[in-house]
């Protein structure tokens, strides 16, 4: 999150900091600016949980070290992966496949069609 990194498999962008509760106290971690662009993207891997077939997890639930999770638990890169999760779904249904094996590519798509922002315009 600090470092904004850039993932092949984004489905959006998240622009919260790290939100460390730590102590009884926030402390609170921006990445640098002018030298970062601001943002990280949130891979569609961490929605897919291994060992488990057709189940997608998004929001709180999905796969990220604590750090991470301090920046992506907020409303913001919630909803994005709310909509990317049914927006697999979708796709998954339409091409009768698994939720893992659609492809990614065509989900950044349908996503970009719908107006969700990748980020992927922004090193």
């Amino acid at each position: 999150m600090i470092s904004c990194a850039s993932f092949a498999d984004t489905i959006g962008v998240n622009g919260w900091p790290l939100e460390k509760h730590v102590a009884g106290d926030v402390q609170w971690e921006w990445p640098a600016i002018p030298q970062s662009r601001g943002f990280n993207h949130l891979p569609y891997r961490t929605l897919v949980p291994r060992g488990v077939r057709n189940l997608l997890v998004a929001g709180r639930c999905a796969s990220m070290t604590h750090d991470g999770q301090s920046a992506a638990r907020v409303s913001g890169a919630c909803f994005v992966m709310g909509q990317a999760a049914g927006t697999a779904a979708h796709l998954a249904l339409s091409g009768n496949t698994g939720l893992s094996d659609i492809p990614v590519a065509a989900l950044q798509d349908r996503l970009a069609t719908d107006g969700a922002y990748l980020g992927i315009d922004v090193q």
